[in-house]
This record gives structure tokens, sequence and C-alpha cells, in this order.
């Protein structure tokens, strides 16, 4: 049978130590008490709970259990492998010597839980010291282990801004090139981060809606529909443009040559400026 009983428990709730009033089941395999916490009765695995002297139990998260196992074995009566697994249990916990096992994780230099260390300073008080050191190594290790990762992604980001922006800004210059000559320009996608932050996301934006945006030309919604998903590309010398697919049912804009119009004037001019 399962007892249940309320006891004071130690244990880590949310990273904090608490001793609070719990429910803590037992079971009974020989003349060994599996004590592990009530709400993981529905589990395979369990934590075995340690009772002290005083009957306060501490959940050290030390010592998993397989308590589905040894149900199967102490209330159904089942052999074969459960048993087995039963029975190594039985002589690992029989044989188990705490003091033996925290002074092994202080010689490994290991990482202590907050329960482990008030369990270390109520019982073993020599080796608090020792293992509270042990710990604070491991944070120390984890917390520049973290701010190398830190860096190295921060760095990643920042080369990626870079290596985007730089593209972005050759792209710029070529078609502003190509329109300031009066060529054929092809009608892509600028990418950039704004602002050169990564946090910002990356910004996909058609090449002329941003000459347009850039020069505050106000340009309808649908044709900047058009020009979006329809327009392949366009001929600032003669004022002709060609369609994306199938062009044999598709419509035309009577509205782009006044924008291109602006676009080249702006750009014209912008350039202009930039070489004076």
């Amino acid at each position: 049978m399962i007892e249940t009983k309320i006891a004071n428990v130690w244990h880590i709730e949310n990273n904090k130590l608490v001793n609070k009033r719990k429910y803590v089941s037992t079971l009974k395999y020989k003349d060994l008490e599996i004590n592990f916490l009530k709400i993981f009765d529905d589990d395979e695995l369990v934590y075995y709970v340690f009772k002290d002297e005083n009957n306060i139990y501490w959940d050290l998260t030390i010592i998993h259990i397989n308590i589905k196992s040894f149900k199967q074995v102490i209330l159904n009566n089942v052999k074969g492998i459960e048993e087995v697994y039963c029975e190594n249990i039985y002589q690992q916990m029989k044989n188990f010597n705490i003091e033996e096992y925290f002074k092994e994780k202080i010689e490994q230099k290991k990482y202590f839980n907050k329960c482990e260390l008030e369990y270390i300073s109520q019982f073993y008080h020599e080796l608090y010291d020792n293992a509270l050191a042990s710990r604070n190594a491991i944070i120390e290790e984890n917390r520049k282990r973290r701010e190398t990762e830190q860096r190295e992604i921060l760095e990643h980001y920042k080369n990626e801004v870079l290596k985007v922006n730089q593209k972005f800004k050759e792209d710029y210059k070529r078609i502003v090139e190509a329109i300031i000559s009066k060529e054929e320009v092809k009608n892509i996608n600028f990418e950039f981060y704004k602002d050169d932050k990564y946090e910002n996301g990356i910004t996909t934006q058609n090449c002329f809606l941003y000459l347009a945006k850039k020069h505050q030309i106000n340009i309808p919604l649908a044709t900047q529909g058009f020009i979006n998903n329809k327009l392949e590309k366009y001929n600032f010398e003669s004022n002709r443009y060609s369609f994306w697919g199938d062009k044999r049912h598709q419509r035309g804009s009577t509205k782009i040559y006044e924008y291109f119009s602006q676009i080249y004037e702006k750009v014209k001019n912008e350039f202009g400026k930039e070489n004076k």
C-alpha cells in the first residue's frame, strides 16, 4: 500500500529554498521506505525524498527511482525485469552513504543545489565551505560561458547586419546609377536592417517603392500593388516596361509613367547632391 502523510519538506520552489508542509507518499519494499512527493504519484520517475532524524523530509533531487516498477512489484506482485530493477535499487539504497556522496561531489568540483547546501549545513557542517565553493565555481564558470556565448551571438548578429546592409548599399547604388543613366532597370527587392539594428528584423521592400517612399512620392495603393507584384523591369530611356509571367491577359498601369518620371527626377537630384 501507498501511505500518504503531511510533513515538513525542504525543497526548491521557483529557484528558492523553502520548507513547507507537503504531502509525502511512501512505498515500503522489504525494510526500505521509498519516499516521494505525492504530486508525482502518476509519474514514472520520481526523486527519492530523504528523511532526517527529526522526521523532516528533504527533496535533494539526488536519486531518481522508477516508481512505476516498484508499484508493479509491491502492489501487483509482478516478477521479472521489474523485480530485478527493484532489487538493484534496494541494494544501492542500502549501501548509499550520503556523506561520502557529498565528499565525492566536492572532490569532482560538481554543482550543489540550495537544498543540498542546507542539508550539509545542518548535518555535515565541516563540508559546507567546500561544497559552497564548488557550487560557486560552477556558477562562475557558467556565467563566463554565457558571456562568451552572448558575445559570439552579438558578433554574429553584427556580422549579419553588416553583410545584409552592405549588399543593400551595393544594390541601391547599382539601381540609382542605372536610373540616372536611363537604363532598363530590373525590379528587385531591397533587403536591409533599419538603423543597422538586428533586433529590428530584416526589412524587404520593392526597390522602386523604396525610392518613392524615400523621396516622398505618393503612389496610390493600386499602382503600388502593380509595381510590387507585376512589374518585371522598367526602361527609364524609353519609358517602356514589362510584366512578370504570362503577359497576354495582364493589364498595364496608366499612371506608372508619371510616378517613374518623378522617381527619375528625385534620384537624379539626389545623385547630383551626393557628387558635388
